[in-house]
């Protein structure tokens, strides 16, 4: 594997992006920096991230990226943003810098000012009468492509959230592009931090769980639910949301994603619909390159834990529809029971001892 390239802090130079907001928040913060007349993200990890940091993973990460295939490198680069350099200061890591994303990606205010185009923004059936948009299923068409094509490269996404996938809908095409690949862990280089998810989605993935294909999935399953539907906060489906999810898709996509209520980490499902929705609209061409190989590792599921860990009052069997009353229970029974009860109590004594003799006859 190629050594990973570092670089010394005191040599980015600052440069301003011309108006660019939302550059912080989580474990790090972004700067614009120029690095030897190229411009790029500086990606200054906190002073408590910095502490959990794996300083030799993530030179193991970096280097991974340069020690692929061409074609696979290329497409690497298309769909994430990878870090490129590990940023020293004192001989300690402090960040990484990151290829920025393309002009498409980022939305411009009415204030002049750009800010990046999250996956949460799109809109989905729920706000748009009923049909999901076209454009909308061929984003998550080339998201969840984008997602098994790691995975086919041994790589766990980890941290599946709306806020780490922007996406472009322009007229030279659909792409997505994944940021905050340094949460990504694979048995190339391990981990390079702690495992952390915002709150909402550990109502889902318990935020100890080892990151692994399954997890993915479940993640990407509840990002593309929550999109379709509306609802960005929503950790739970009941029978009336499975139905409309079920009904703003196109039929061919119904019996997978129908597939996808019931386990979330049903790969060959996932493959299924990344196929159909990514040819809705023209994308972003791909650079050349061979195709989409199968995932090197089969699926694995972890054995100590539920696949999907989804909260426990979810379901995962098929919804049965209305309960089944027994034969005493069901209408016709009742109204015949009813007509006999009443003939026999005009026939017999009005008594309370002949009323009650008159039901225990019937029953």
């Amino acid at each position: 594997m190629a050594d990973a390239p570092t670089v010394d802090e005191a040599r980015l130079e600052p440069v301003d992006p011309g108006g660019v907001a939302r550059l912080s928040g989580g474990n790090a913060t972004l700067h614009w920096r120029r690095l030897d007349g190229w411009t790029w993200l500086y990606k200054r990890f906190t002073d408590e991230h910095r502490g959990g940091v794996d300083e030799a993973a993530l030179t193991r990460l970096i280097a991974w990226r340069l020690a692929l295939p061409e074609g696979a490198r290329r497409r690497l680069d298309l769909l994430a943003a990878w870090p490129r350099f590990a940023v020293q200061a004192q001989g300690r890591t402090t960040g990484v810098l990151i290829p920025a994303a393309a002009e498409p990606f980022f939305d411009r205010r009415a204030d002049g000012r750009r800010t990046p185009r999250v996956l949460g923004e799109m809109a989905g059936g729920a706000g748009s009468g009923g049909a999901v948009p076209p454009e909308t299923l061929t984003v998550l068409g080339r998201l969840i492509l984008a997602v098994r094509f790691l995975h086919s490269l041994d790589v766990v996404v980890n941290d599946v959230q709306p806020d780490n996938v922007l996406f472009r809908v322009d007229g030279q095409g659909t792409g997505v592009y994944l940021v905050d690949c340094d949460s990504m862990a694979s048995v190339h280089w391990g981990r390079v931090g702690p495992m952390t998810a915002p709150d909402l989605m550990s109502e889902q993935v318990p935020a100890g769980a080892e990151p692994a294909v399954s997890t993915d999935l479940t993640k990407l399953f509840w990002v593309v639910a929550r999109v379709l539907l509306d609802e960005p906060t929503v950790i739970g489906l009941g029978r009336p949301q499975r139905t409309q999810l079920l009904e703003m898709l196109p039929a061919a996509a119904r019996p997978p994603f129908g597939a996808l209520l019931d386990d979330p980490a049903d790969a060959a499902s996932w493959d299924r619909l990344g196929e159909q929705w990514a040819l809705v609209r023209p994308f972003m061409p791909a650079a050349p390159g061979p195709p989409l190989p199968p995932p090197a590792v089969p699926v694995q599921h972890l054995p100590t834990q539920p696949r999907g860990w989804l909260p426990a009052w979810y379901s995962y069997q098929p919804d049965p529809g209305p309960p089944v009353l027994p034969p005493r229970l069901r209408g016709d029974r009742v109204a015949r029971v009813g007509r006999r009860l009443a003939s026999l109590i005009f026939t017999r004594s009005g008594t309370l001892a002949g009323v009650t003799a008159a039901a225990l006859t019937v029953l």
